[in-house]
């Protein structure tokens, strides 16, 4: 991993970091990775390519004895592909050292020894130095000059491997028997905060010494490198990973990849893991590949990587990660391969100068430098899953445990209780296992090992004490006396002899019997010393339970004085039939009951029992018990049923034509709720006498409470319901009130019955509707053919005027219980006054005309019928309108309030103004009211005044009004005033039009004389006794 590792150098460089720390001892170089530093021996690259890193440490003085002298190797080997030289060289401040380094190298150039053995002498010239250095010296000696050594090293393998970069370190001193540990060692001296180190073929056969002494500074993994292309593989590498669990650490590894094609990727792929199988490497171990080689360097190169994986993965290694710098991966993304998480960067993962964190997604970092202020430890790796292991996993289908990575053996407590084994090889054990001498046996599913009774896939049933330890013989277990085979172990039932006396097991349980025994073999009723457990044998008789029990030699009991029926022998019932002489097990009926007596025993059952997988129940005289029954659990009373033959029911079960539950495992009665096997919740109204209706079905009330069964199946149900004809809603107590179900409101009465139609709500006495289906309704609805309106927030009915949301204003003929006309429609009567409503839409019309049956009809701005005078303005002019008391338009001649009025006879539009009506003008007032007597007219420009009529007719010619007479122009009415020329005959009309007589001046000066009749007199005259005389032709008086 050379070539990245210049970058990141570069980088330092560039940044002017505080310390230099990138070291190279005899190939070893100290890597930061993951979760801090890691020691990173040798080179990451090709072993055969020319690697070389420099490193100066600058000192006060070259020959100051308390300085620290580093040294730097450049390594030049030809490289196997391409048999190109690659070369680096250190920069030196003096050619004195430079000369002394060159005379090394030229000692060596042929072979890896030579060169490490001038390693060891430029390192064995300042170990000394380096142990007595503090990390003070080191930091002080910066300002000085640079010493450095250049040194050749070709490898034998033709293959070429990188170097990694380095990390700060601290003091210490060790002792080192190799060149390769001498520079560990030193480098130790600035680092005690490494977490792994990578080796390669530079490294050697590192001891386990050294493993041990790298892990006592903190180093807890090992990276080595197996391959690299398809041929080549890590001579030490079998020792390197031996050495390294040997010293307890972790272990994983690397293959510098060359591949460049779908070929050479899965041929390199298998290379890897055949190396890795071969060094007995599991599936778990990661498995790095190497990307920075040229030749890798390609556009598809991430699929190719893809197809390495594949294969790896196919044989069986799926723990993968990449090795690349940040550059490479920006340009060939081969992190998405393997996740950033699992990618090992090249690359700074903190900026010192932004004080910022570099590349944070990334799994791992290769850096070179120490900030101030910050060790450069990441707890953050892609190599924690495995490096870090602990715990449990299943790796090639066995189970080991981990504790810091390493494998466990032996007996071990997990977490959650289990103590299980493991094997020499660290692999979990089940079954029978022999250890140490002693038979275990551990789970199959789990391996927990077993104690207590096992029985085992031989048939044998066994016992395992608190240690796990089979046992043997003569055990007392949980204060029952057992026999365990002395050479298997199994539990022994029946009779068996031991040390010459004869001992009866249970037959099914193996616990040792005493007293009055049946012996299953014998087929005899035999008699066990309870304070021994022998058999009795050459007595007589023996007392228990308060009798005496007559015996054979043999120990079996005397039938000699039995009878056929029940019989009672030392304590206990026995059923003895003389006729076969014999005691007789199973069902027996006795005095029409059935009792039963068991065949292992021999005994009178009472109580419960199971007899051909089914139970039954005895009372205390051994009399099968039927119906309903009443058993004691423990602290527990609970109701069971047994069938007219005396077995008890399970499961559900119709009993006198009610539906009852009882439980399958206990046959115990359900009682109240219960939920059944198949999901249904249901109620049991039963007492503990069996009592009561059973199951419940449809609407049953529990506890004052009702619910609602199927009528079929029991199961309780919700949502809506219907009960003879009635609607109810069960959620899944029946509901009662105003409830909101599924977006919509319903109301249910007291009683729970959905309420439908016209509803008045207590709460605030609003009239609102539910449809048939008892939802709340709102907006307009049409109900029995009637318009209504329901609120859109609370539902309540619109009554009376409403306005609607489009605007119409209409009335809603609606009484507090709903009834009415609902939306108004056509002419209606409201309150005394008549509206005209839209026939279809029941919008009040307003300003409207309306011709109905005939008439004409005019609505006012509040909707009301109009009556009286209105003025129009619908045909673009004012016009007006009469309306009768009935809202009627009027037409022609009208007497209205004593006065007359003209109407249109097709419009209806008063008159006003003159008219000539039937031949006679007419003259009508602003008000439309005909007008009388005179008027001053101004419809010919000028003004005239014209009489009119008591009947409104305007006169012509000579008029006689009031006593006085006056004369209206026979065309247009106008009345005379002045001077007039009447039939050849002048007369003259005061202003007022009254005809004047007598002696008048006239405006011209003329005073002239008008007889009675008002004609003006001309020549002598005699007028009251005077004689006058006037001017013939002008009338004008002479002297």
């Amino acid at each position: 991993m050379n070539n990245e590792r210049q970058k990141v150098q570069a980088y330092q460089s560039t940044q002017q970091k505080t310390l230099k720390k990138w070291t190279l001892f005899s190939g070893i170089t100290l890597t930061a990775l993951s979760f801090g530093l890691i020691i990173h021996s040798g080179t990451a690259q090709a072993d055969a390519a020319t690697t070389s890193s420099s490193v100066s440490q600058s000192t006060t003085d070259i020959t100051n004895a308390q300085s620290v002298v580093l040294t730097s190797t450049a390594v030049s080997t030809a490289d196997a592909s391409n048999n190109t030289v690659v070369s680096q060289s250190a920069s030196s401040s003096s050619e004195s050292t430079t000369s002394t380094a060159n005379a090394n190298v030229t000692s060596s150039t042929s072979d890896t020894k030579a060169s490490t053995a001038a390693n060891t002498d430029s390192s064995a010239q300042n170990s000394t130095t380096a142990a007595s250095t503090t990390p003070q010296d080191a930091n002080t000696s910066n300002s000085a000059s640079t010493t450095s050594t250049s040194t050749s090293e070709t490898s034998n393998t033709s293959t070429n491997e990188n170097s990694a970069s380095a990390t700060t370190a601290s003091s210490t001193t060790v002792v080192a028997n190799t060149d390769q540990e001498i520079a560990l060692q030193t480098m130790a001296a600035y680092s005690t905060s490494a977490d792994a180190i990578d080796v390669s073929s530079y490294q050697g056969a590192m001891s386990v010494g050294t493993y041990s002494w790298l892990k006592s500074l903190g180093v807890k993994y090992v990276i080595v490198k197996l391959t690299q292309g398809t041929t080549y593989t890590n001579p030490y590498a079998q020792t390197q990973i031996n050495n390294a669990k040997a010293a307890g650490l972790a272990v994983a590894t690397y293959d510098y990849a060359v591949f460049t094609d779908s070929a050479s990727a899965i041929a390199e792929a298998d290379h890897y893991a055949n190396v890795a199988s071969s060094y007995g490497l599991d599936g778990s171990t990661l498995m790095i590949a190497d990307m920075e080689d040229s030749v890798t360097k390609r556009s598809n190169i991430a699929a190719l990587l893809n197809e390495f994986w594949n294969e790896l993965s196919r044989r069986g290694y799926t723990n993968h990660g990449v090795y690349a710098s940040y550059s490479y991966d920006q340009t060939y993304n081969v992190s998405s391969t393997v996740g950033h998480s699992k990618t090992w960067i090249a690359a700074y993962y903190y900026d010192y100068w932004k004080n910022t964190m570099l590349n944070s997604d990334y799994g791992a970092w290769q850096y070179t430098d120490s900030f101030n202020g910050y060790d450069g430890s990441i707890d953050k790796g892609m190599f924690s899953t495995y490096m870090s292991l602990n715990g449990e996993k299943q790796e090639n289908g066995y189970w080991y445990l981990y504790k810091n990575g390493v494998r466990q053996t032996g007996f071990q407590s997990l977490y959650d209780g289990r103590t299980v084994y493991y094997n020499s090889q660290g692999q979990m054990q089940y079954g029978e296992q022999k250890i140490n001498g002693y038979w275990y046996y551990f789970r199959t599913d789990n391996g927990a090992m077993v104690t207590g009774f096992q029985k085992l896939s031989d048939g044998r049933t066994v016992y395992y004490n608190s240690q796990g330890q089979m046992q043997y013989g003569n055990q007392t277990i949980n204060g029952n006396k057992y026999y365990l085979n002395i050479w298997t172990g199994a539990i022994t039932y029946g009779e068996v002899e031991i040390n010459g006396r004869n001992y009866y097991y249970n037959d099914s349980t193996g616990i040792q019997e005493t007293g009055l025994v049946y012996n299953q073999k014998a087929k005899k009723l035999q008699y066990y010393d309870p304070a021994t457990g022998a058999l009795k044998t050459g007595v007589a008789s023996v007392s228990s339970n308060n009798t005496t029990i007559l015996l054979n030699s043999d120990g079996s009991v005397n039938k000699s004085k039995l009878t056929t029926g029940i019989q009672k022998i030392g304590g206990y019932s026995y059923y003895y039939s003389a006729s076969q002489g014999t005691f007789l097990s199973g069902w027996q009926t006795v005095n029409g009951k059935k009792h039963y007596f068991d065949p292992t025993t021999l005994k009178m059952t009472t109580g419960q029992k199971k007899i051909n997988g089914y139970w039954y129940d005895f009372d205390s005289n051994g009399i099968m018990q039927t119906g309903f029954t009443k058993l004691s659990g423990g602290q527990k009373t609970y109701t069971v049923y047994y069938n007219t033959e005396g077995k008890m029911l399970y499961g559900e079960q119709k009993i006198n034509n009610k539906w009852y539950y009882f439980n399958v495992q206990n046959g115990q009665m359900a009682q109240g709720w219960f939920t059944l096997s198949d999901g249904r919740l249901v109620y049991y109204d039963v007492d503990a006498n069996g009592n009561g209706q059973g199951m419940l079905h449809g609407m049953s009330a529990v506890n004052g409470t009702n619910y609602y069964f199927n009528i079929w199946t029991g199961a309780r149900d919700t949502g809506f319901k219907q009960v003879n004809g009635k609607t109810y809603y069960f959620n899944p107590q029946m509901l009662t009130g105003i409830q909101h179900i599924e977006n919509y409101w319903y109301n249910f009465g007291s009683d729970g019955i959905m309420k439908t139609g016209f509803v008045i709500l207590s709460s605030n006495g609003h009239i609102v509707y539910y449809n048939a289906s008892g939802q709340l309704q709102y907006g307009e609805k049409q109900i029995n053919g009637k318009w209504y309106h329901f609120d859109i927030t609370d539902g309540h009915a619109a009554q009376g005027w409403y306005t609607l949301e489009d605007g119409r204003v209409v009335y809603y003929d609606v009484d507090s219980k709903g009834n009415g006309q609902g939306m108004l429609h056509g002419i209606q009567t409201v309150n005394g006054k008549k509206y005209a409503f839209d026939q279809w839409t029941g919008a009040l019309n307003k300003n409207y005309e309306v011709k109905i049956n005939g008439y004409w009809y005019y609505f006012g701005s509040d909707g009301s019928m109009q009556t009286g005078f209105v003025t129009l303005t619908d045909t673009g002019n004012k016009r007006l309108v009469y309306y009768n008391a009935e809202g009627q338009m009027q037409y022609g001649w009208q007497t209205i309030n004593g006065k007359k009025y003209y109407f249109n006879i097709w419009t209806g539009a008063a008159y006003q103004g003159e008219y000539k009506i039937d031949g006679k003008w007419h003259y009508f007032g602003n008000d439309g009211s005909m007008q009388i007597g005179f008027v001053t007219l101004t419809d010919t420009g000028d003004k005239r005044i014209v009489y009119y009529n008591s009947e409104g007719q305007m006169q012509y010619g000579w008029q006689a009004i009031s006593g006085k007479k006056y004369y209206f122009n026979v065309w247009t009415g106008a009345m005379y005033q002045g001077e007039h020329k009447i039939d050849g005959k002048w007369y003259y009309f005061g202003s007022n039009g009254i005809m004047q007589t007598g002696f008048v001046t006239l405006s011209d000066g003329r005073v002239v004389y008008y007889n009675a009749q008002g004609q003006m007199l001309y020549g002598w005259q005699t007028i009251n006794g005077t004689k006058y005389y006037f001017n013939v032709w002008t009338g004008n008086k002479e002297k």
